[in-house]
């Protein structure tokens, strides 16, 4: 066979481009480590490691994203751990002032102390890492207390992505922590008013005694020589825990006991629904059987006519009755019976009453000086009519001193707290006779504020105004909001046919008096008393269609834009021409209604940094004890103090056991003008208790999300290791074993080389 040249030498350039290319290839995996470039060299390979390179991305992501998570929630787990540290300090601190051996130097120490720890709690609570604040939920960059202790975060969590769609909440947001809710606390409401033997104290007036659940009635309400067998009558209103709002009247004889009244209270919130005790001090307290539950309320009034007439005077229908009666049983005892020994007693005191008096004028008046409110105001002038006005603008000359505001109607003299507290008069003071009326001044202001449970006004602190009843959606215990309907926290299913009365002081000092009308057919609004307004005058409370809004379809926002045009004196009406949407915006620019964190109402006012307005918002039936009258929503009330709540406000209780150390108080007393409804360093104890297990809690939650994200990262780490080395031996280069082929290779080609060289060298002389 003939072997060309040309056959020859293609062969050998074959050959030779064949070992270069394999030794190129093998010189490039040792290289690169690699045992392709490109996809086209193995597509099986770079489909498998394309693969794999994408889960090693989004294994090291998860990786990245879990690590970052459990430094804050590492760092969250550390801080909330010593808040419960300072929550344990505190606690200590109120076991201390709690002695009575402590002085007025040592409390006053004790409560320095305690506001330093407060101090840190803040500062704690401000935690921040890298910039971001570990309390403010998503709103990292937003400081989450501010220097008043209101929380400015948001409730949204941060979560990890964990891979395979699994995501973890590594954050506790400030709304948990500092105003969380724990369902497994049964609320807890007390009386504050303490309750002493009454039989034992003025046989005895050194003998201070409280009573216990075998004392009698008679020891509570006073037995009275010739008419001890006087029969009482408890006025008893509250809230069960499922919202519905109830309102009675026990009439007990008085050698009944406390015991039989505190199991005719018991039975009025339900079968087995409740606990109701006597505290040491002769206090009532409440407890709520169902846990979780933030609505039972408490409150009562008890009264007692020892006359001899035969009369009963104690019992009435209409509570405003017991007006005439006395809270001093040293009036009684030492007054002999005659017509009128009314005595009333009061378990409840909120130190507010009822913001509207009046004094009826004519003929001479008894002469001597008007005292308001510890002012004196100035010799007593005759009120004969309207036009007489000298009373009246001498009182509002005075009212920044008093507290307190004059009008005259129809010949009588209004007088309006502007500070929601008592209106205290002395002078001409006497509730009289119309026969002595006509020589005089009768005043009837409400000073037995025990009588007053859902009149009083809103409380005031410079320009603003709040109610104090949280409105409570009954389905799931938590606060409403402006959209929520009325009837989502209202006691019953409708709100057809119920009234609701305004009556106070506008942003001018004006008094103004108007009922809220929730019909099905529309709700409306009568104006019984305006500035400028002759009554009545009626105006719709309009839906976004601009109808009248039925009742069951009337929201928080809807009512308290009513208030904030009565409030301003922004009226939609014939008198004032306005649309309801123009006085609307007219309100809106002078003043401002919503419900804050604790669904609360409060009004602030625009135009004054300390308001003239009063607010007094109430059932209209809300003195009514006849039969089926009962009220159905509380927005401020004389209610009983709170010892326990599922719903937590860290620092607003904080400064509350803070003021009871300051003000020395060991429990309780609304006898103590000062601060009646401070709930004493006792019940701060209790109460520290619950904040402290409830911090402990979420301690022990934040604790288990960086377990989590601890268990994730490792996992991750794993998993990354596993995936690069399986990434690895599919597309890593073994480098002995291309060192190896190199090797062989280049052999082969010296070979070939060596062969081509010889076989190039051959002729014909070779064969001769």
């Amino acid at each position: 066979m003939r072997v060309t040249s040309t056959s020859y030498y293609n062969n050998i350039y074959g050959e030779n481009n064949k070992l270069n290319q394999q030794l190129f290839d093998v010189n490039k995996q040792i290289a690169s480590g690699q045992k392709i470039q490109y996809a086209h060299e193995d597509p099986g390979v770079f489909i498998d490691t394309l693969r794999l390179d994408d889960e090693i991305t989004t294994l090291t992501q998860t990786k990245n994203s879990t690590d970052n998570a459990y430094k804050l929630s590492s760092q969250t787990d550390t801080t909330i751990g010593d808040i419960v540290k300072t929550l344990s300090s505190l606690k200590v601190k109120l076991i201390n002032a709690g002695t009575d051996s402590q002085s007025d130097a040592s409390l006053e120490a004790i409560t320095k102390e305690m506001k330093g720890l407060k101090n840190h709690l803040l500062t704690l609570a401000n935690t921040s890492i890298g910039g971001q604040f570990l309390f403010s939920g998503t709103a990292t960059a937003q400081k989450p207390i501010d220097e008043n202790g209101i929380y400015r975060g948001n409730d949204k969590n941060m979560e990890a992505f964990l891979g395979s769609g699994l995501k973890q909440k590594y954050n506790i947001t400030g709304t948990q922590l500092f105003l969380g809710e724990e369902n497994n606390v049964n609320r807890t409401i007390t009386t504050n008013i303490p309750q002493f033997n009454l039989t034992n104290l003025y046989a005895n007036p050194s003998e201070e005694t409280y009573i216990t659940p075998a004392s009698t009635i008679g020891d509570l309400m006073g037995n009275v020589a010739g008419n001890s067998t006087a029969i009482s009558h408890f006025y008893v209103q509250g809230t069960k825990n499922d919202g519905e709002i109830f309102k009675t009247k026990i009439s007990l004889n008085s050698t009944d006991t406390i015991d039989t009244l505190l199991r005719n209270i018991s039975s009025l919130y339900g079968s087995n629904q409740t606990d109701v005790t006597l505290n040491p001090h002769g206090q009532i307290e409440i407890v709520d059987k169902k846990s979780g539950s933030s609505k039972l309320e408490f409150h009562m009034v008890g009264a007692t006519d020892f006359d001899a007439t035969g009369i009963d005077e104690a019992n009435v229908t209409n509570i405003t009755s017991l007006q005439s009666g006395t809270t001093d049983f040293k009036e009684i005892i030492t007054t002999p019976i005659a017509t009128n020994n009314l005595y009333i007693k009061e378990f409840t005191n909120s130190g507010k009453n009822n913001v509207n008096g009046a004094a009826v004028g004519g003929g001479a008046i008894v002469s001597g000086d008007l005292t308001i409110n510890g002012i004196d105001i100035g010799a007593l002038t005759v009120l004969a009519s309207d036009s007489d006005t000298s009373l009246a603008d001498a009182i509002n000359s005075k009212k920044d001193l008093t507290g307190v505001s004059a009008t005259i109607s129809s010949g009588k003299l209004l007088l309006n707290s502007m500070t929601s507290d008592s209106i205290i008069i002395s002078g001409n003071t006497t509730n009289q006779t119309a026969t002595e009326a006509a020589t005089g001044l009768s005043f009837q202001s409400y000073n037995t504020s025990g009588l007053n449970y859902d009149k009083i006004p809103f409380s005031k602190d410079g320009a603003s105004l709040t109610s104090n009843m949280p409105q409570i959606i009954k389905s799931d215990n938590s606060y409403a909001t402006n959209s929520t309907l009325l009837v989502s926290v209202a006691s019953g299913n409708t709100l057809n046919n119920e009234v609701f009365k305004m009556q106070g002081l506008d942003i001018n000092g004006n008094p103004f008096d108007i009922d809220i009308n929730l019909l099905t057919a529309g709700s409306t609004v009568t104006i019984n008393q305006a500035n400028g307004i002759t009554p009545p005058v009626n105006f719709n409370i309009e839906n976004v269609a601009g109808n009248a809004t039925p009742a069951n379809e009337l929201t928080y926002q809807q009512l308290m834009d009513v208030m904030n045009i009565a409030v301003t004196g922004q009226y939609p009406s014939a008198v004032l021409p306005a649309t309801y949407t123009q006085a609307l915006e007219s309100a809106n620019t002078l003043g401002s209604v919503s419900l804050n964190k604790n669904g609360q109402i409060v009004f602030e006012d625009k135009m004054a940094p300390s308001t003239s307005a009063s607010i007094s918002l109430y059932d209209s039936s809300a003195d009514d004890f006849s039969a089926s009258s009962n009220s159905v929503l509380m927005f401020n009330a004389n209610s009983a103090i709170t010892i326990r709540d599922p719903k937590i406000d860290l620092f607003s209780q904080i400064d509350k056991m803070i003021q009871a150390v300051a003000q020395g108080k060991t429990r309780a007393d609304g006898s103590d003008s000062e601060d009646p409804r401070n709930l004493g360093i006792q019940n701060s104890i209790q109460m520290i208790d619950d904040l402290t297990e409830h911090v402990s809690r979420l301690q022990a939650e934040s604790g288990s999300y960086s377990q989590v994200l601890q268990s994730s990262s490792d996992r991750n780490s794993l998993l990354i290791v596993n995936s690069q080395k399986l990434r690895s031996e599919i597309i890593d280069t073994d480098i002995a074993e291309a060192t190896l082929r190199m090797q062989q290779l280049s052999l082969n080609y010296q070979a070939m080389l060596s062969t081509i060289s010889k076989v190039s060298k051959l002729s014909l002389v070779n064969y001769l």
